[in-house]
């Protein structure tokens, strides 16, 4: 067993409800088939329509799993390089939400002492093939996209009106101004693309823009190529430009990582991880488990006592769920014979138990 996983990145889109289960899933097979790298794509894969299935060795290998009460669809995709490293990409769609939560783990086995996480890594493909299919909803007036918007003299106030407060996004939005050259801190269509979706990149067309910027938004914007991360939550940072060469890197990557940190530190609701829908999947097992009867004991009587018995009910011992977070399910209480109470049950849905409880854990990246 290795070490738990690390979080690297992760995202949730808002899906149009013209996505399908098949297509959800077709969609993941094509992004492992059509990788351009040769040693990720999985040998042999023949999907004939199952929603519960996997494929692959156990090198590299993608699994499919479907919560049928919850509506939800579980893909991971797992690769094992030469050195121990595992790289783990989950996709969750919970279709009654409409909502996809992308999610990139990085692993390594207990026997490589030393060996140092890596802090650069690719986001899965996978959400462009959502955005190029349409599947992704807009963030108000804003597409959802792994393009940089160019911010002209004629749309500026989509730059303003994050700043003065005016418009107010599910994404973060990320604004690059001009250098005082009219260079490019960083490259922008670079750093959209990496993201993919994760933000809406805002690149200024030109430094001759400064002043119509910095009045229409009140002095609070930032200027000579540095960048502003501005968040859903009101937060917002300054990066400045450091280095006289363009592009500059490190600028990039502080950039980059305060996107990846906002998502990553973002709460999840139940059901939204790998581990989680596997728990969901074994809890719903249980409950369709038959009832198993055990033998009725005899009742020993006295000499002294009546000779006609009791006639013993027998006992029925059912399989409990499984413990979640160290807290077991309480069982259901007994049936009783002739009882007005003999048919009530719980009226809470399985998603709905299921969701009590998993309520208030939050999976982060040490959860697999």
């Amino acid at each position: 067993m290795g070490e738990q996983p690390m979080l690297l990145y992760t995202n949730t889109m808002q899906i149009r409800d013209t996505l399908t289960p098949d297509a959800f899933i077709a969609l993941a097979i094509q992004w492992n088939q059509g990788s351009s790298w040769s040693e990720n794509v999985i040998r042999g894969i023949s999907w004939n329509g199952e929603h519960s299935v996997r494929f692959g060795t156990d090198e590299i290998w993608m699994a499919i799993e479907e919560y049928r009460g919850g509506e939800i669809i579980a893909v991971r995709y797992q690769k094992t390089d030469e050195d121990d490293t595992a790289w783990i990409s989950d996709f969750v769609m919970d279709f009654a939400d409409w909502e996809l939560t992308v999610r990139l783990y990085q692993n390594f086995l207990p026997d490589k002492p030393g060996k140092r996480r890596s802090t650069y890594f690719v986001p899965p493909y996978f959400p462009r093939l959502l955005i190029d299919h349409g599947y992704v909803l807009e963030d108000g007036s804003l597409p959802v996209a792994y393009e940089p918007i160019l911010i002209r003299r004629e749309n500026v106030s989509l730059f303003s009106d994050v700043i003065t407060g005016e418009q107010q996004y599910r994404l973060p939005v990320v604004y690059v101004s001009r250098t005082t050259a009219d260079g490019v801190p960083i490259k922008a269509s670079d750093l959209a693309y990496q993201l993919k979706g994760a933000a809406h990149v805002m690149v200024q067309e030109s430094v001759s823009l400064d002043p119509l910027i910095r009045t229409v938004c009140h002095g609070k914007n930032t200027y000579h190529g540095a960048v502003g991360v501005y968040l859903p939550d009101g937060r917002h940072y300054r990066f400045f430009h450091g280095e006289e060469a363009c592009p500059d890197r490190k600028l990039f990557r502080q950039v980059f990582f305060s996107v990846v940190r906002y998502w990553k530190d973002q709460p999840l609701p139940p059901l939204r991880t790998w581990d989680s829908i596997h728990q969901a999947i074994l809890l719903e097992q249980q409950e369709a488990e038959p009832e198993v009867s055990t033998p009725a004991q005899p009742v020993q009587v006295a000499k002294d006592e009546a000779v006609q018995t009791e006639v013993v009910q027998p006992q029925t011992a059912k399989a409990q769920p499984e413990v979640a977070d160290g807290q077991p399910v309480a069982p259901e209480p007994e049936k009783q014979a002739d009882s007005p109470t003999e048919n009530i049950r719980a009226s809470r849905s399985l998603r709905e138990r299921i969701r009590s409880l998993f309520s208030g854990k939050r999976f982060g990246g040490d959860e697999t």
